[in-house]
């Protein structure tokens, strides 16, 4: 059997397209890859937004009696005077903290500076009775001071404060600012330092108030429905726990960005090495295809049949080459991408974890185990369209038509699985390629409702198979 393995590969490296294949496929899938980081960077990364000037942006306020506008205006003038001249140079917790600070506080002496204090109220939606004027003139003036002095410990202190003197005068008062200025305190964090822990810091604190308000409705006898308690519940232990444990990089699923995210540029390359997987699958389709239809094609079918070896042999001896061969190409592909990522990414990161979420535990697992897991589960959906691209080749003598009919299944499988599910098909969940991307079954999204990776890996399973026995029944009984 191994020397008919061995001769399985020189056969497949004798041909200079076989390099040639496989060359493409690896620059193919660096370049999918990277232009995902680029999508990324695009959805997440904000700096491209700001490449105009302070002065430039103030000019499209400068001459505008809209109170929005003079808002606007305000805050560049803020930037100005702590020597800023491009948005890009803006630390995030100053951003953040003239934001609020000129939408929250600021805007109330606008309007009670304002010739039609009505107009300016409705304009804002905000109204002079829901606070105290002469405090708000008080506490703007001590918070610009901390602002511009860049003392964000004073300016958060001054939130806790503002929010504590509403709380007890029964004014209104935004809480996401008082929760993230206590939590800021809470876990040390530095937000000159710590930018990307200032922005998780958001979301845990949008979590828990969302979490505190549905405990708030449940113990006053309030129907919540599990599914949003539970997925609410999920978000605000994820951050807890991400805070509580000190954890800088992590990847969770993020459901709406639609799957695993990550603030970390190295752990986001990392998590699309499943393109990679498939590109090596693809690399195999082409060969598994061309296996036995190449024989045919170049008549050297005759000649393998005459030797003394049996037919069951020579098929097993074919499809074990196409799986090592996979196999290795696995190997060859993540490496490379590995060393790609941290070229393009750098290494901050590679001590990242993934977290995960089940029946009230958060549990993290090292990054680049998380990373291999997904492109082993890629890899073990890939196994089946291998095999189906070599049933086809058992039965079809053409090499071109055999490698194009499998090429053309692979990416229309997909495509007609969610085209089903669109149209409410259910019976689609039995399909192959419905089944077949076990690496978001893995988390939990599988594209049908209650699609499980147990279900997922028993139809699979079910295919290869059929897909087996069709092809072993084709060759072994094929007249030559």
């Amino acid at each position: 059997m191994l020397k008919l393995i061995k001769n399985e590969y020189a056969k497949i490296f004798h041909k200079k397209t076989t390099y040639i294949v496989l060359i493409l496929c690896i620059l193919l899938g660096l370049g999918i890859s990277a232009l995902i980081q680029l999508d990324n960077s695009y959805m997440y990364d904000y700096d491209y937004d700001y490449d105009s000037s302070i002065e430039e942006e103030k000019s499209w306020y400068i001459n505008s009696d809209y109170i929005y506008d003079k808002l606007n205006l305000y805050s560049l003038n803020l930037y100005e005077n702590m020597g800023y001249k491009y948005r890009s140079e803006i630390p995030g917790w100053v951003e953040m903290a003239v934001d609020s600070y000129t939408s929250s506080h600021y805007a109330y002496i606008l309007i009670s500076q304002s010739e039609d204090i009505q107009e300016s109220e409705a304009d804002m939606d905000m109204h002079l009775s829901d606070t105290d004027i002469e405090y708000e003139k008080e506490i703007s003036q001590r918070m610009e001071k901390a602002i511009l002095g860049l003392d964000y410990s004073a300016y958060f202190d001054l939130c806790v404060e503002y929010y504590e003197h509403q709380t007890a005068k029964n004014l209104v008062c935004d809480k996401s600012n008082y929760e993230l200025a206590k939590s800021i305190k809470k876990y040390n964090i530095n937000p000159e330092k710590d930018e990307t822990l200032l922005s998780s810091l958001h979301s845990y604190v949008s979590a828990k108030m969302a979490y505190d308000e549905l405990m708030e409705e449940k113990n006053r006898g309030v129907h919540i429905p599990e599914e949003q308690f539970q997925k609410t519940a999920k978000t605000y232990l994820t951050y807890k726990y991400i805070f509580d444990n000190h954890i800088e990089n992590y990847m969770m699923i993020n459901e709406d960005y639609g799957g695993a995210y990550s603030q970390n540029k190295f752990i986001m390359a990392l998590s699309s090495d499943t393109v990679m997987a498939g590109l090596a699958g693809i690399f195999i389709i082409i060969i598994a295809a061309g296996i036995f239809a190449n024989e045919y094609s170049n008549g050297t079918i005759k000649f393998l049949l005459i030797n003394p070896v049996k037919r069951a042999k020579i098929f097993w001896s074919k499809y074990l080459s196409c799986i090592t061969l996979f196999a290795g190409a696995l190997v060859i592909f993540y490496i490379i991408y590995f060393l790609f990522a941290m070229i393009i990414c750098g290494t901050d990161g590679i001590d990242g974890v993934f977290l995960s979420y089940a029946d009230g535990v958060v549990n993290e697992q090292h990054i680049i185990l998380y990373s291999l897991k997904q492109y082993g589960l890629t890899a073990v959906s890939l196994i089946t369209s291998i095999t189906l691209a070599f049933t086809i080749s058992a039965f079809i003598r053409s090499t071109a038509l055999a490698i194009a009919i499998s090429l053309v299944i692979e990416f229309a499988g997909s495509t007609i699985s969610m085209f089903l599910y669109q149209l409410g098909h259910d019976w689609g969940r039995y399909l192959i390629f419905s089944n077949t991307d076990l690496a978001s079954f893995s988390n939990g999204m599988g594209m049908f409702p209650g699609q499980t990776l147990t279900f997922a890996l028993v139809t699979i399973a079910v295919y290869m198979v059929v897909f087996m026995l069709t092809a072993y029944d084709g060759f072994t009984r094929k007249e030559i």
